[in-house]
């Protein structure tokens, strides 16, 4: 898939997830929120291609994507469950931190000036959410195709579609 169709597939799917959302607790979230939580999941529906060089979110990040690249090769460990598991950790870890530590990662901070300046304490969970939707949506995306992805890396290589 393309980064525009991750995109677009990530959204799509966001937006079916919060409308149940809305529907189970009955609190709507605020215009800022959803735009906070929107921009997650776009982000986050790119993320797992980090490990291409030539995706979207590759050509913000070279050296980091040709070092992934290089390490795991692409549809490798960052489009497995593991990679979504071990975001979600990093994301709790930084979450117990300094909130603003947030605004010091290169990404975020470029992400929070769309939306204002800063990554509010209140606005953490709304995005740490969004990031691994957009990623969970990204391999659902994947599975689609007829490559498929690794889902249990490292335990197995097998491709899922």
């Amino acid at each position: 898939m393309l980064g525009r169709t991750h995109i677009s597939f990530g959204l799509g799917l966001g937006a079916g997830g919060i409308v149940c959302f809305n529907a189970m607790t009955n609190t709507p979230l605020n215009g800022t929120d959803l735009g906070i939580l929107y921009g997650a999941v776009a982000l986050g529906s790119l993320l797992p291609d980090i490990d291409e060089p030539n995706s979207l979110l590759g050509k913000k990040t070279l050296g980091v994507s040709n070092l992934i690249q290089s390490i795991f090769g692409h549809r490798g460990f960052t489009h497995s469950l593991c990679f979504v598991v071990l975001l979600g950790i990093l994301l709790l870890l930084l979450g117990a931190l300094d909130k603003n530590l947030w605004n010091e990662i290169p990404f975020v901070a470029e992400f929070a000036k769309a939306f204002g300046g800063i990554i509010q304490a209140q606005n953490i969970e709304i995005f740490g959410i969004g990031l691994l939707l957009g990623c969970i949506f990204h391999l659902i995306g994947d599975m689609m195709t007829l490559s498929g992805v690794p889902l249990l890396l490292p335990f197995t290589s097998r491709k899922f579609h």
